[in-house]
């Protein structure tokens, strides 16, 4: 999954004329998978949007769908700027971030004009 990743976005930098080693693509990709895990409990995570749609350009962000058993009581305002602190010096590229219980995210993702359902949809699991 996160090869899959690596790969769509790998192609898509080769083609805006950016030099990227595969191995460093998957070695962020990983890095950010075992922080999401390990620190926050992440049961899923999805990447969305341009990387995940094979679409990006040099200003685009990295989509992040993270979710999680529970948010033990905490705003998701909060997780996210915890995650934002754990991820700055891993991953270069600026990242946007949605966090989601797994009761929440299943709920929304089963009505089909929403964006967790896109994100489930068409979205990259690079993790659950």
């Amino acid at each position: 999954m996160i090869a899959r990743a690596a790969n769509r976005i790998l192609s898509k930098q080769l083609k805006m004329g950016e030099i990227i080693l595969e191995t460093q693509v998957s070695e962020q990709f990983e890095l950010l998978k075992n922080t999401l895990k390990e620190k926050f409990g992440a049961k899923q995570i999805f990447i969305f949007g341009s990387y995940a749609y094979g679409e990006p350009d040099q200003d685009s962000d990295i989509d992040l769908c993270v979710i999680t058993t529970d948010l033990n009581g905490k705003r998701k305002i909060d997780i996210i700027r915890e995650i934002r602190r754990e991820l700055i010096n891993l991953i270069s590229n600026p990242i946007d971030i949605l966090v989601y219980s797994e009761n929440e995210f299943e709920e929304r993702a089963g009505l089909s004009n929403t964006l967790e359902h896109k994100i489930l949809m068409d979205g990259i699991k690079v993790y659950g």
